[in-house]
């Protein structure tokens, strides 16, 4: 068959491999001018994307070793707790900030509909349990409990409850740079880049793409779309696949997310008994250690309304200066590089959640029709992760194929 790629991230570049690998001949299509989509390393070395895989992210690790590539093994605790005037490390953690997230954990709920924070908020006694619970669902979810949708937050966590304990960010990714390349090494199809997608149409004698410059390109058997939600809303495929697509669409949620790389001269957490990994109730919400190379650096997350508020600020790196010596007085910060992920109609996003109107991305991975959906947020077991990117590459291979 013909099959047409649109969108090179880690999800796209999977599916090409696996299709090529099957002898089908394969159209890669890219908007920017490079791939890899989420996973993009700064020419400074500055991983803007997706950096953790779990240590039960099984897909992740055998493309890695597919790909003659390693994991990092991460080194997490104990990190830093800062609340208001107080620090500890997570070896200390606070009887009432623990007593809270584990009502939290028990899953138990008279509440089915609305948004997470409701929940949270019936479950937690304490103002400092509360921020400890609200900080680590942002860690994993990038946005702020009350734009998360409770039902499907539940039915996550029931699905993962027997996952080995710390398994969670247990491993790095290597340079995003190097798998890119790796994945690409590994397929014959040239990559058409810098092409802006306005969408398909669904013809008898076959589908035609169509782009805001040059002519389309016709008689596909098959599409792959792997662009987000977002870059969804942007394009037309006709017959819409679903009654009310462009509405269904506007539902699934994309985090707010603005990353932040600080290059430090000397390592100031090391004689402090933490690792540079740390959780903070200030406009820093989180930052972990990303040294390499001889380079000193702390990575940090600014998510949901905090991240929103950020957009256009242009004295960016010094108020992140200030914050950070205010948080960390012994700190020398020497550079700040920052990127709101996945820039969209002014907004930095990162990857998918289900917002309260339940409304979610595997509805368009059970579409059947010509045009296929992939990427993480069409993830039936691990949404929003690298993971959930391969499973869905996975799942449209088996729907192509069978």
């Amino acid at each position: 068959m013909r099959i047409a790629i649109v969108g090179l991230g880690i999800a796209g570049l999977r599916a090409a491999m696996l299709l090529e690998e099957r002898g089908h001949e394969i159209t890669l299509i890219e908007k920017q001018k490079y791939a890899g989509g989420r996973m993009h390393t700064a020419p400074d070395g500055f991983e803007t994307g997706a950096e953790w895989i779990d240590a039960d992210h099984y897909r992740c690790l055998n493309l890695l070793d597919e790909l003659g590539l390693k994991a990092i093994r991460a080194r997490i605790d104990p990190y830093l707790i800062c609340y208001g005037s107080e620090r500890i490390l997570s070896t200390e953690l606070w009887p009432d900030a623990a007593e809270d997230m584990s009502r939290v954990h028990a899953l138990e709920s008279d509440l089915d509909e609305g948004a997470l924070s409701d929940y949270l908020d019936k479950r937690c006694q304490t103002d400092r349990g509360r921020w400890w619970v609200e900080s680590q669902i942002r860690s994993d979810e990038a946005e702020d409990s009350s734009e998360l949708s409770l039902r499907e937050w539940l039915r996550y966590q029931r699905m993962h409850s027997k996952r080995p304990q710390n398994a969670a960010s247990a491993l790095r990714f290597p340079p995003s740079a190097s798998i890119v390349s790796a994945m690409l090494s590994r397929i014959t199809a040239e990559p058409i880049y810098d092409a802006s997608f306005l969408g398909c149409l669904c013809k008898s004698e076959g589908i035609e793409l169509k782009f805001a410059a040059g002519e389309p390109l016709e008689g596909f058997d098959r599409v792959i779309l792997a662009i987000t939600p977002l870059d969804l809303l942007g394009t037309f495929v006709r017959p819409e696949p679903m009654p009310e697509y462009k509405g269904f669409l506007a539902c699934i949620g994309m985090a707010r997310i603005l990353k932040v790389c600080v290059t430090f001269t000397v390592p100031f957490w090391s004689d402090e008994g933490w690792h540079g990994n740390f959780f903070s109730n200030g406009l820093l919400q989180q930052g972990w250690n990303a040294s390499s190379e001889g380079k000193h650096r702390i990575n940090l997350y600014i998510c949901g309304k905090e991240a929103h508020d950020l957009m256009g600020e242009k004295n960016l790196g010094p108020l992140v200066v200030d914050e950070i010596n205010k948080l960390f007085p012994r700190a020398k910060p020497t550079s700040v590089a920052a990127k709101f992920w996945l820039l969209s109609n002014g907004l930095g996003r990162g990857f998918s959640y289900v917002a309260p109107s339940n409304c979610t991305g595997r509805d368009l991975a059970r579409l059947a029709g010509p045009v296929h959906f992939i990427g993480e947020h069409t993830a039936e077991e691990w949404p929003g992760f690298v993971e959930g990117a391969l499973e869905s590459s996975e799942r449209v291979v088996s729907q192509i194929c069978g």
